[in-house]
């Protein structure tokens, strides 16, 4: 009797050794999170914020692109403009970025209909801020577009960027005009 408790204990150790094994295995293999098949792009969100003077539909983010690669075409979207006063308005569009990375490489596109307010780098827009007129009570819809039109010889630099978020708001300073 004792040599059978004996034998019996000599491959039921190791059963249960291979059985553990084997479970936490196929635990492991269940929790093992996929490779990406995609390239890791730069994410920009754009908000603008006006004064008193003007109201801007949509209020919240009017523009959000995630995962944008070099090259891939202009993303667009709508911001208009709400004059709230009875007087005709300057207002000078500029920028406010949270991570500058990006601002020598994402191009900006600003237009009204019929006219190019701003077409540049997103560091020019706040060095060389445009100006549009909104008349009084009126509206004025703007299309803004942006990209990142990065040359073949900048794809490593694109490396460095990629993953990164773009927070940028355009900042609508009204006045009122002098004409």
């Amino acid at each position: 009797m004792a040599r059978m408790k004996q034998r019996k204990r000599r491959w039921t150790r190791p059963l249960g050794l291979v059985l553990g094994a084997c479970a936490v295995l196929a635990t492991l293999a269940g929790f093992r999170v996929p490779g990406g098949s995609e390239d890791l792009g730069v994410n920009v969100t754009m908000v603008a914020t006006p004064g008193g003077e003007l109201r801007v539909d949509p209020a919240e983010p009017f523009l959000a692109v995630g995962n944008m690669l070099p090259n891939d075409p202009m993303a667009t979207e709508s911001l208009t403009l709400h004059n709230v006063t009875g007087v005709t308005l300057d207002v000078h569009l500029t920028s406010s970025v949270r991570y500058h990375g990006l601002d020598r490489f994402l191009m900006v596109k600003i237009t009204e209909p019929g006219s190019t307010i701003f077409e540049g780098y997103l560091e020019n827009l706040v060095v060389e801020p445009p100006k549009i007129r909104v008349e009084a009570t009126q509206d004025k819809v703007l299309k803004v577009s942006v990209s990142l039109p990065i040359m073949e010889n900048d794809k490593e630099l694109f490396t460095e960027l990629a993953g990164q978020s773009a927070d940028i708001e355009i900042k609508l300073i009204a006045q009122r005009s002098s004409t």
